[in-house]
């Protein structure tokens, strides 16, 4: 062979060299993007379907961050922002999800069955029906001869069941009341019985605290089970923040993105009309300005001596605000970062909802409020369930860890501030049907 005609295949071989290496490089990207997780569009991009435009949705953050305002604990702390520090148990913040789901209440109002519905109420309560008082035109009121009034209001049905305990006549015997898993199956059964009880309630197990009764007939916590007079059942429930479709394009990448960030999902199956898929659901609790107590609560007790055979005479209070979820989230929008929030904590823009000391009474929440600094532990996403009617259940960081008093006694504390960046807020693009 000549020395042109090795350079001339010496050339060849090195052209079909690059194009391989080429192809390589084409195979590897292409293979790789295969793999990534693929995000569903409305998590990547939100599309704040909630309402048509963004001056509709402005309004009710606003109003979520006047209310958390009002219903804030005061404090006083002694440095400033520099009271303020970040200690997790990593080192740093825990991953949240940037674009997370907006649900929409599905508030009945006022139905024309409402009065009926409040006699059968107080029927299954042990009051007698056709004793109803009317207080104004949208209340309904109950007493009984026990010291005992059922008060129902029209609108959404809200309703609050209430002992006077100061009647030593009624009040419980301390040491017969029943176990927690009793107090927590009489308290379900009265109210799934009556259909008070949604599903969302019913997936989780409530919550309980032992309660003593003081001699004014106030409440506090039970520190010692020998104490408590009562058992409180608090029921709570849950949202999912993101929802993933298994029909979906990347559904199991996605969701294995977001378990290894440190979420878990849950499973439901539905029925669509292409058949049975699965939904990936990664739920979040639901909270109301009381961490410890729920919107639906009930105080559970010794049998009381006029007992009517119902199993209702272990019941010696409810409070009952159900304010009922549409199933399916009606948008998803975007979130300020965890950053931002912290930045917010310091410069005493978040509402402070609870601060007490470690081993302080978890009901009557008094105590010191003279700070000296806070250690903030974890930052999180919650939907906030506010104590009165309101459109959408929307998000909210609560930033809890320690607190030291001025006094130098820890405590604990919880911030709330409304998680959705209203900045970035556009009006929805709604898809025109064609004609």
């Amino acid at each position: 062979m000549t020395l042109t005609e090795a350079a001339h295949w010496t050339k060849r071989l090195i052209w079909f060299a690059l194009a391989g290496i080429i192809l390589f490089v084409v195979l590897v990207i292409v293979l790789i993007n295969r793999s990534r997780p693929q995000q569903l569009p409305q998590y990547m991009f939100p599309d704040f379907a909630c309402t048509q435009t963004r001056e509709e949705f402005i309004p009710h953050i606003e109003s979520l961050q006047e209310h958390l305002r009002e219903d804030a604990v005061e404090y006083t702390l002694e440095s400033g922002a520099d009271a303020f520090t970040l200690e997790t148990q990593t080192g740093r913040i825990a991953q949240i999800p940037e674009v997370i789901n907006v649900y929409r209440y599905d508030n009945p109002g006022q139905l024309l069955t409402v009065q009926d519905d409040a006699k059968d109420l107080a029927d299954a309560l042990r009051f007698e029906p056709e004793e109803m008082q009317r207080v104004g035109t949208t209340t309904y009121r109950w007493a009984d001869g026990f010291g005992r009034t059922l008060t129902v209001q029209a609108r959404n049905f809200v309703f609050e069941l209430k002992t006077d305990l100061t009647r030593s006549a009624i009040r419980p015997i301390t040491g017969e009341v029943p176990a927690e898993e009793q107090a927590k199956n009489f308290a379900r059964d009265l109210l799934s019985g009556e259909d008070l009880l949604t599903s969302d309630y019913l997936r989780n197990s409530p919550e309980s605290m032992d309660i003593a009764i003081q001699p004014d007939g106030t409440l506090r916590e039970a520190k010692y089970k020998q104490e408590a007079d009562l058992i409180r059942v608090d029921f709570f429930r849950e949202a999912s923040m993101i929802t993933i479709p298994s029909n979906v394009t990347g559904a199991e990448e996605a969701r294995n993105m977001l378990e290894r960030q440190g979420h878990r999902a849950t499973t439901d199956q539905v029925r669509t009309p292409q058949g049975r898929i699965t939904l990936y659901k990664f739920n979040t609790p639901i909270v109301n300005r009381d961490i410890y107590k729920s919107n639906i609560s009930a105080y559970v007790g010794r049998a009381d001596f006029h007992d009517r055979g119902r199993p209702t005479n272990r019941i010696y209070g409810i409070d009952y605000k159900n304010w009922i979820l549409e199933p399916e989230y009606c948008g998803t929008y975007k979130l300020i970062s965890p950053a931002q929030v912290l930045t917010y904590v310091q410069n005493q823009e978040a509402s402070l909802m609870y601060l007490n000391e470690s081993d302080g009474d978890k009901v009557l929440q008094d105590g010191t409020k003279n700070v000296r600094n806070f250690t903030i532990k974890d930052i999180n996403v919650v939907y906030y369930d506010a104590p009165h009617e309101q459109e959408f259940l929307q998000p909210v960081y609560i930033i809890s860890g320690e607190a030291t008093f001025t006094t130098g006694v820890i405590g604990e504390f919880l911030f709330y501030y409304p998680a959705i960046d209203y900045e970035f807020i556009q009006t929805a693009e709604i898809e025109e049907e064609l004609q």
